[in-house]
């Protein structure tokens, strides 16, 4: 569950049901295939970084000892997984800028009678971040300064040799590169929504202070027509999706997505509830994976 967050009253009930239905009219726009592979995004995280933690080296000493000891003969499979968690106990894979998420790295074995290493590293930037001889477990925090959306940080814990100076370990025993940890710090979205009687409504929203890519989507929702009304993410644009809905861009003072704000001159939406969250697409509420919402609709 998402600490602190409040669904928008009963209307998010039939949500599901409508939006299907109108994906079946052809109402709702999709972004699809649209979403951008992860080798043609921006360079991921380009911001300065904190320093490497004191246990991201091994002494000479304790380096040696293990170089000498061999690989059991009868030892099985390793396995080995990756989770993060908050102290406050909140979502943990959302934090604000400045607040630590911790990783801990597990596995099925004790490596201390092993040659092999429990190691954590920044798979974005290639930086090992922890590193543990023995147990069968192994845990660092992280923190961001600024602001990072989804999708554009990513941490892989690994059973290998220790190799600080590679880019990866050496002699990788297990790791969990096909499923890293992707965390977001973000700040909290807002949502206000302008509604003028007939005239319609428009909505401005923030979108947590970092730009979002594809295929993530910041997401506004109908909560009281149960329809998604309109999606964005760069480099796809500001993309309404209910007929007679618009949207301006680019934004100079919200670099999100390039929506500006998104709106309708059609007075039946006037009287309506709105929501916006940063999530995967989905056309039904919920979406998957939400990592930033306004905390009360408008």
């Amino acid at each position: 569950m998402i600490t602190g967050f409040r669904l928008p009253g009963p209307a998010w009930g039939a949500l599901a049901g409508a939006c299907a239905a109108a994906l079946a009219l052809g109402l709702l726009a999709t972004p699809g295939a649209a979403a951008v592979s992860r080798a043609a995004r921006r360079e991921p995280h380009a911001a300065p970084r904190p320093a490497m933690p004191p246990g991201a080296r091994v002494p000479a000493a304790a380096l040696a000892a293990k170089s000498r000891i061999r690989a059991p003969a009868d030892q099985g499979p390793i396995t080995v997984s990756l989770t993060a968690t908050r102290a406050d106990g909140g979502y943990p894979l959302r934090s604000l800028p400045g607040r630590a998420i911790t990783l801990t790295a597990t596995t099925n074995i004790d490596v201390g009678p092993t040659p092999w290493f429990i190691e954590i590293y920044d798979y974005s930037s290639t930086t090992l971040l922890q590193v543990c001889g023995g147990g069968t477990t192994c845990s660092v925090d992280v923190t961001e300064p600024s602001p990072i959306a989804p999708g554009q940080i990513a941490f892989v814990a690994y059973v290998a040799q220790y190799g600080w100076w590679r880019s990866l370990p050496p002699d990788v025993q297990a790791d969990t590169a096909a499923s890293p940890v992707e965390p977001s710090w973000l700040y909290p979205m807002t949502l206000t929504a302008y509604k003028f009687g007939g005239a319609g409504v428009t909505l401005d929203f923030t979108d947590g202070g970092a730009t979002t890519w594809a295929p993530w989507y910041i997401q506004l929702y109908d909560a009281t027509k149960g329809q998604i009304v309109a999606w964005c993410a760069k480099p796809l644009g500001c993309n309404p999706v209910m007929p007679g809905w618009e949207g301006d861009y680019p934004n100079p003072y919200d670099a999100g997505c390039d929506c500006g704000y998104v709106g309708t001159s059609d007075g039946s939406y006037s009287s309506d509830s709105f929501y916006t969250v940063i999530a995967q697409y989905s056309a039904t509420w919920p979406p998957p994976d939400i990592r930033d919402w306004a905390d009360h609709p408008a």
